[in-house]
C-alpha cells in the first residue's frame, strides 16, 4: 500500500515536469518570431532565457550555459546586420 503511494506520487511529480518542461516548449515557440531582447548578451544567466535566444535566432538549443552563449556570440558577431533589427539590437549592448 505505502510502496504504491510513493510510485504513485513519484509519476505525478515526472507527469508534473514534464508538463512544465513542455508548457514552457510551446512559449518559446510562440514567441520565437516576435521576442525583444533588450538586454546585453552577457546580462543572460538563465539556460531558458538562452535557450529563448538561440530559438529566436535558429540555432541549436542543445548543451550547456558557455556553450549555448558561445554558440549565439558566434551567430551574433557573423551577423552585424542584426544590430539594425530592434528585436535583437539590445543583445549587442
Amino acid at each position: 500500500q505505502e510502496e504504491l503511494a510513493k510510485k504513485q506520487a513519484e509519476a505525478l511529480k515526472i507527469q508534473k515536469k514534464n508538463d512544465e518542461l513542455r508548457a514552457r516548449e510551446e512559449q518559446r515557440h510562440l514567441a520565437k518570431n516576435t521576442r525583444v531582447f533588450e538586454l546585453p548578451l552577457s546580462r543572460y544567466k538563465r539556460k531558458d532565457d538562452l535557450k529563448d535566444i538561440a530559438a529566436c535566432l535558429g540555432l541549436d538549443l542543445n548543451g550547456k550555459i558557455p556553450e549555448l552563449t558561445s554558440r549565439i556570440k558566434a551567430h551574433l558577431d557573423s551577423n552585424s546586420v542584426l544590430q539594425a533589427n530592434p528585436r535583437f539590437c539590445g543583445l549587442f549592448g
